[in-house]
């Protein structure tokens, strides 16, 4: 008898089993979720195709986001455009390789086309990119969001926005 328990083998290899079943959803966990969350400009308000500085709230997991632009008179400001505050976000497409999304917003008959990439600066993320209007028109502007938070709040879902 070579003094082996078999409970204990037994046990061992399915802990070994469990940890690889595991392991894969934890490195894949940044990657399906790397642009959740509440993204702030950190650039002074828009002239282009909208009025204000724009903060995103998105939800993301894989290939799928979901969320609402929102349009404050001024940058950090509690206060929306009131033309349009928010818009949900739409018609989107993820890849997570480039670290790319691209989406619409639509207010009205203006519809905005984001163009977006995740860029890490040390501990910061950011999102950056343009911002166009889809129907050709004058005006694009040149966007950059830092990711101020990755919990989305129950209020940071709604369109049109929460009073404050």
């Amino acid at each position: 008898m070579t003094g082996r328990k078999p409970g204990l083998v037994r046990a061992a290899l399915a802990l070994v089993a469990a940890s690889l079943a595991v392991w894969p959803s934890l490195s894949c966990d940044q990657v399906n979720s790397m642009f959740a969350g509440l993204w702030r400009s950190t650039l002074p308000a828009a002239s282009g195709p909208f009025a204000g500085a724009p903060e995103l709230a998105i939800g993301h997991y894989g290939r799928e986001i979901a969320g609402v632009a929102y349009f404050k008179i001024v940058q950090g400001g509690s206060e929306y455009v009131a033309e349009c505050p928010c818009a949900f976000i739409e018609n989107k497409r993820v890849d997570l390789d480039a670290r790319t999304v691209d989406f619409a917003t639509k207010c009205d008959d203006l519809q905005l086309d984001w163009s977006l990439t995740l860029r890490e600066e040390g501990t910061r993320r950011l999102l950056e990119g343009t911002v166009t209007r889809a129907d050709g028109g004058p005006g694009s502007a040149e966007v950059q969001l830092e990711r101020d938070d990755e919990f989305v709040r129950d209020e940071d879902k709604l369109c049109p926005p929460a009073s404050p």
